[in-house]
């Protein structure tokens, strides 16, 4: 697998990269500050590296040096989905 991965900073992808306990380059798409702000707390939190959309495409790639996040499971909301699909 790969060690690094680069993405967007949307709540969707940042999850993804903690179930596969990821680090990434995460890359806002322009025009959305929410991912901006996601971003910006990522790399605050978890060390993941960020740039903009220009940065990327002028080949200034940063250095991920921090560890992949780390989510605890929330476990009342699996029992209750798990219930809810061995009900249905």
């Amino acid at each position: 697998g790969a060690e690094t991965i680069v993405c967007r900073s949307g709540y969707s992808s940042l999850l993804d990269l903690a179930a596969l306990g990821q680090r990434a380059i995460l890359v806002p798409t322009p025009g959305q500050p929410e991912q901006l702000l996601l971003a910006r707390h990522w790399a605050q939190t978890f060390g993941m590296a960020t740039c903009t959309q220009h940065e990327l495409e002028s080949g200034l790639v940063p250095v991920v040096s921090g560890s992949p996040a780390q989510l605890e499971p929330n476990t009342k909301a699996q029992q209750a989905l798990l219930d809810l699909v061995l009900n249905a």
